[in-house]
């Protein structure tokens, strides 16, 4: 898999995928964007720091996935989330890939801590962060669970 930088020249791209039927409900916002909000949240999203990539298999966009709140207090940390896969490529392992290789980007970026936050109903999601090491440590307090990464992850 391919990650490649989000850029605000993605904004179309980006809701069309944030606003399909069996992705937006599991946002917190469970909202639909229209194209100029998600570029003007793109632009903030950089401006921040953080790290929204799209994920490539054989040049074709499969999913996105999300490297944010980036901190260094007292120690790199940050969440990944907003995993995103394309609606026909659903079933294939691209979620796992895209929750794996945004891991390994944010060790070599030097971070230090990862967590997830998840919707306790999105047993997909879950289950995605499960079967790469993650583990639930709030055990569904208030519907939403945090998944950590496993110490020294991918």
């Amino acid at each position: 898999m391919r990650l490649v930088p989000v850029t605000s020249g993605d904004a179309e791209v980006y809701s069309e995928l944030r606003n399909g039927e069996n992705t937006y409900k599991w946002f917190f916002s469970e909202k639909k964007y229209s194209q100029n909000e998600v570029m003007a949240w793109i632009e903030g999203s950089i401006s921040k720091g953080d790290i929204n990539l799209f994920g490539y298999v054989d040049d074709r966009l499969v999913g996105a996935v999300s490297l944010y709140n980036i901190l260094h207090n007292p120690y790199w940390q940050a969440d990944i989330g907003r995993v995103m896969v394309v609606e026909d490529q659903r079933g294939r392992g691209y979620g796992k890939m895209l929750i794996r290789e945004a891991s390994k980007l944010a060790r070599e970026k030097g971070l230090e801590t990862l967590a997830a936050y998840i919707k306790e109903n999105n047993l997909s999601s879950r289950r995605a962060f499960e079967s790469v090491g993650y583990k639930d440590t709030l055990n569904g307090s208030n519907g939403v669970l945090e998944y950590l990464a496993p110490p020294n992850f991918i």
